[in-house]
């Protein structure tokens, strides 16, 4: 398990909200339905928390009463950024976005994942930055479109194209004025004022 502390704390803010968001997508169904509801709402919680080990084991339970859930794998994969372990975290980013491929948070998520790999694959992470931000911009979803394009914004700043990079973080900015991290990045590259004229 190798830690990469820039990216590990990027991950975190980038998708911590987006799992907290993913709580209202537990369906309930069956009889274990409440029981499952009472660990995701638990393991939510503990996420909030930063008690990984108490997350992860009350994604497990919801998973055993459940079975697949989307965004079950998806909080249990921002749970494994968080602790820096990115072959689990791959694992159920790709389970979730196999299980709601249309879902453009998880599609971040995936990214995110992919960018902190001991070997990134930066052009597939990319490519999913591209689709979740045209979808969760058709769905009015702000936070999730400045997410995404933030994600953007450090590929295109890290491959040298700082042209590009300052497009992505003024969209980031422009989505949620109170992303602390875009107006950081605007500000590294010498942009006094982190929005665009109008």
């Amino acid at each position: 398990m190798r830690t990469k502390a820039p990216l590990s704390a990027l991950a975190i803010a980038c998708v911590l909200a987006a799992g907290a968001l993913a709580a209202g997508a537990l369906a309930a169904a069956g009889a274990f339905a409440a029981d499952a509801g009472i660990h995701f709402r638990r393991g939510v919680e503990a996420q909030e928390t930063g008690n990984w080990s108490r997350a992860l084991d009350e994604y497990q339970a919801v998973l055993e009463l459940k079975g697949d859930d989307p965004a079950v794998y998806h909080n249990r994969a921002i749970v494994y950024i968080a602790v820096a372990d990115w072959p689990r975290a791959l694992e159920d980013a790709e389970r979730a976005v196999a299980l709601a491929p249309r879902e453009g948070t998880y599609l971040v998520t995936l990214g995110v994942v992919l960018m902190g790999m001991e070997k990134p694959d930066l052009k597939r992470a990319r490519a999913l930055f591209i689709e979740a931000a045209d979808r969760l911009a058709r769905s009015g979803d702000a936070a999730g479109f400045g997410n995404a394009c933030y994600n953007l914004g450090v590929i295109a700043r890290n491959g040298r194209n700082f042209r590009e990079a300052r497009r992505y973080f003024e969209l980031a900015f422009k989505a949620n004025p109170d992303d602390q991290r875009a107006i950081d990045a605007l500000s590294a590259m010498g942009v006094s004022r982190p929005w665009p004229e109008e």
